[in-house]
């Protein structure tokens, strides 16, 4: 049975130090929890055809995203993917839960990790089921020597530890290409190649045999992540238009309620809204749009005690704040995790816009002498959000298709003389 509907909204979960996407179903039946552990190169999705099937049979499935995947947190030091944080994890969310113990399901790498779940936790496993990888003695020899003894020193587990950063740039630059050549069917027997064999796929053209997984499930792994920064009036044009537009995972950040005086320019601003809270009232009037759009809402402001693991695996940033240290910190934020931002901003009849490219520093530029926007002065008229955030969301569209798109430009219009321009180019 396929069942794709648990995957159009993630729960972000912060345990044992970290936030994990964690997907859920069979909440009728609490109490009787089942948990499910996804392999590499894979996803939680990869239960797709498991989950109904379960919750019939009267459990509360519970599907992480491991450290490391989709939107869960990908700490920079490899240490801290050990098995005692694996495992960890996997505790913190039966902790979150409310459960003692629980059934774990492993395919893959998780299978090793829930083997190390029974070792380091036994008084939190119920059951357990895994698929794929048998438990493996630890015997004399380390395990990365018995391997390359056995298998070579081309062995994906043996070339990742010893030549670090090499195929990760490799399928980083051709996922969509990898993914498609390595779940295939039926593939016609050949010779082994030289070389390493998932590097061999990531670069391989042509693929064999037939797939295993459609466009619609690559999609899934593949589809662009976009985090917007405000959702006032810049924000709550910019969300709606990427719903319109068919982005499917979209993080929306704002730490204030609607009030009164947001009612001349805000989207979601009504007299039913006032007082509640901006992203909870944007999330649903999104999903309202398109209920399949996956809605991370974040209701924080965005300064050093942000959680900066909600930026993990985000493609595009949209710069919808109004203040400039906000802006400044966002750029800083990008540039660290190597995020095109869509830069806007307003005041009055005015507003520019453009793409500020990773560690290109525009707006550390642009405002070097300013600790005050325009907005603040000159307030805005009804019409400037929806034209500053129309023409971003334009130039949204140019990058993705790569078509002239403003690359570390920023322009300008005046819609009381009718004007427009390059502000700044680098």
């Amino acid at each position: 049975m396929n069942n794709r509907e648990i995957y159009k909204n993630s729960q972000m979960i912060n345990v044992n130090g970290v936030t994990l996407e964690v997907f859920e179903a069979g909440q009728e039946n609490k109490g009787n929890p089942v948990v499910l552990c996804h392999g590499w190169p894979q996803h939680a999705y990869a239960w797709r055809h498991q989950i109904d099937a379960l919750v019939k049979e009267g459990y509360h499935v519970i599907v992480p995203n491991q450290r490391g995947y989709g939107k869960s947190s990908s700490p920079e030091s490899v240490d801290l993917f050990d098995i005692e944080h694996l495992t960890g994890d996997l505790v913190g969310l039966l902790d979150h839960y409310g459960y003692e113990k629980s059934l774990f399901i492993g395919h893959d790498w998780g299978s090793t990790v829930v083997w190390g779940l029974t070792q380091l936790h036994p008084n939190r496993v119920d059951k357990i089921i895994n698929l794929s990888v048998p438990y493996l003695d630890r015997g004399d020899k380390p395990w990365l020597e018995l391997l390359e003894q056995f298998f070579g020193s081309d062995y994906y587990m043996v070339h990742f530890n010893k030549k670090p950063g090499v195929a990760d740039t490799v399928l980083n630059n051709n996922t969509h290409q990898f993914l498609r050549n390595l779940y295939r069917k039926n593939e016609p027997m050949k010779e082994p190649e030289p070389g390493m064999m998932f590097i061999n796929l990531a670069l391989q053209s042509q693929a064999n045999g037939e797939p295993i997984m459609t466009d619609e499930d690559l999609k899934v792994i593949q589809n662009t992540n976009v985090i917007v920064i405000g959702v006032g009036g810049l924000g709550g044009y910019i969300a709606s238009s990427l719903v319109r537009l068919g982005v499917s995972n979209i993080t929306i950040v704002d730490f204030d309620i609607f009030d009164e005086s947001n009612l001349n320019r805000q989207m979601f601003a009504t007299t039913k809204t006032i007082g509640k809270v901006k992203v909870d009232v944007v999330k649903q009037e999104l999903l309202d749009i398109n209920p399949n759009t996956n809605v991370v809402a974040i209701n924080n402001k965005l300064d050093k005690d942000f959680d900066l693991s909600y930026f993990n695996n985000i493609d595009i940033a949209f710069d919808a704040v109004d203040n400039i240290e906000s802006k400044l910190f966002l750029e800083s934020l990008c540039t660290k995790f190597k995020i095109p931002l869509m830069h806007g901003a307003i005041g009055g009849f005015y507003g520019q816009f453009g793409i500020v490219m990773p560690g290109s520093n525009i707006l550390s530029e642009i405002y070097k002498d300013r600790k005050k926007g325009l907005e603040e002065k000159l307030m805005s008229p009804t019409f400037t959000p929806a034209i500053a955030a129309n023409l971003m969301i334009g130039e949204f569209v140019k990058l993705l298709i790569e078509k002239d798109a403003l690359i570390n430009e920023i322009l300008f219009f005046n819609t009381l003389d009718h004007d427009y321009g390059t502000m700044y180019k680098k």
